[in-house]
């Protein structure tokens, strides 16, 4: 079961690297983003504690799911971090999900990708189930009450400022 995992996930990211890539911005309607607890994961391998998304709740969160084995993650991370450092003192934050069956190559990408913000561990994939995932890298805007606002399948520079947009619009909502 773990090796389908990958393996579907693989191809849903080929062929979303080869399609056009945009946000889907929710309407007025949203529904709230389905809860999780996760151990933190650093650089060195080390994890915990845990962290929920309820404990960033009153901020505008970037929610990441990632590999190590995705390629378009290598390009989106470090866009990611970039953005972080930009908005985070303007309550936004991001959060990464690691999906990578071995910790070790999580662990790895670390090294050579340092990231600002919290990185969490699901070897296990318990928590993407609930969003939903249509590929690699998958991305979900979270405004200050914990609703899902909008989606971001896939990665591609050249709507990169779309999302900023989008994070920017939902940062100047009163909270």
């Amino acid at each position: 079961m773990p090796l389908f995992r990958v393996l579907k996930y693989f191809l849903l990211t080929a062929f979303v690297a080869t399609q056009s890539v945009a946000v889907t911005v929710a309407s007025t309607e949203t529904s709230p983003a389905p809860a999780f607890t996760l151990p933190l994961l650093a650089a060195d391998g080390s994890t915990g504690p845990d962290a929920s998304l309820t404990d960033y709740q009153g901020q505008v969160i970037y929610l990441d799911f990632w590999a190590s084995w995705c390629t378009p993650c290598r390009k989106s991370l470090p866009w990611a971090n970039d953005l972080y450092n930009e908005l985070k003192d303007q309550g936004f934050t991001v959060l990464a999900i690691n999906l990578d069956e071995e910790k070790d190559m999580a662990t790895e990408f670390l090294q050579e990708v340092p990231l600002d913000f919290p990185v969490l561990y699901d070897g296990t994939g318990s928590v993407s189930p609930s969003y939903q995932l249509m590929g690699m890298p998958t991305s979900f805007i979270i405004d200050r009450k914990g609703h899902l606002r909008a989606v971001h399948t896939g990665f591609n520079p050249k709507s990169a400022g779309e999302v900023a947009d989008a994070i920017r619009a939902i940062i100047k909502e009163a909270p």
